[in-house]
C-alpha cells in the first residue's frame, strides 16, 4: 500500500515538474538507452532500452528523471507563451517482488488511490484492454491539482514482477486535442 503511495505521489510529482519546469538532465545510469530515428514514421523516435521500447514525436521532449521509478518523462511543446502546463507522458516501473499483485488487484488498488488522493475526481472509465501482443487496464479520470483541471490517461500493465503505469496528462480542455497523439505514443509501448 505504501508502494502506490509513492507510485501516485511520483504521478504528481511529475505533473508539478509538467508545468512549464526547465528540464532536469537527460542521463539515467541505471537503464541503458539507445535512441534511434524511425525510417518508418517520419519525424519520430524510437527509444528502446533493456526493458522496454517506445516510440514518440521529435518535437516532443523526453527526459529521464532519474527519480526512483520513474523512468522517462515526454513532453509537448508549448503552444504559445501563456502555455502554463505542457502535455506529457510519462513512465513509472514499480518492484513487485515478494507480492501476489496482479493485473486485477493492482488496477483495483491503484483506482481506490485515485479517488482518496486526487482533488475532485471523477473516473470516466476504466476496462481491460486486450491484444495479440499486450494485455493491460486502461483507466481515464478527471481531477485538479491547483489551478489546473486535468485528464489523465493510464495504462497498467504487470510484467516480470513489475508493474508498468504509462500516464498521458492533459489538461481537461485540451485532452481531445492530444488524444490521438497520446495514443499513438503509448500504444507504441512494449515490454521486452
Amino acid at each position: 500500500m505504501k508502494k502506490l503511495h509513492l507510485f501516485l505521489g511520483l504521478v504528481l510529482f511529475l505533473f508539478i515538474n509538467a508545468c512549464g519546469n526547465k528540464p532536469a538532465g537527460e542521463s539515467n545510469a541505471t537503464t541503458k538507452v539507445v535512441t534511434k530515428r524511425v525510417e518508418l514514421e517520419r519525424g519520430w523516435i524510437y527509444r528502446d532500452t533493456t526493458e522496454y521500447s517506445i516510440k514518440y514525436p521529435a518535437d516532443w521532449k523526453f527526459q529521464s528523471t532519474g527519480q526512483i521509478g520513474i523512468q522517462f518523462i515526454v513532453t509537448s511543446m508549448p503552444t504559445c507563451e501563456t502555455d502554463s502546463f505542457r502535455e506529457n507522458i510519462n513512465l513509472v516501473v514499480e518492484d513487485l517482488l515478494g507480492t501476489d499483485l496482479t493485473l486485477d488487484k493492482y488496477a483495483s488498488m491503484s483506482e481506490e488511490q485515485i479517488k482518496e488522493l486526487v482533488y475532485n475526481v471523477k473516473i470516466l472509465k476504466s476496462e481491460r484492454v486486450k491484444t495479440e501482443s499486450d494485455e493491460y487496464q486502461c483507466i481515464v479520470y478527471e481531477g485538479e491539482q491547483g489551478k489546473n483541471k486535468l485528464t489523465f490517461e493510464q495504462y497498467y500493465r504487470v510484467s516480470n514482477m513489475k508493474a508498468y503505469v504509462l500516464t498521458f496528462t492533459a489538461g481537461r480542455n485540451e485532452y481531445a486535442d492530444y488524444r490521438e497523439i497520446a495514443e499513438k505514443i503509448m500504444n507504441s509501448f512494449q515490454i521486452k
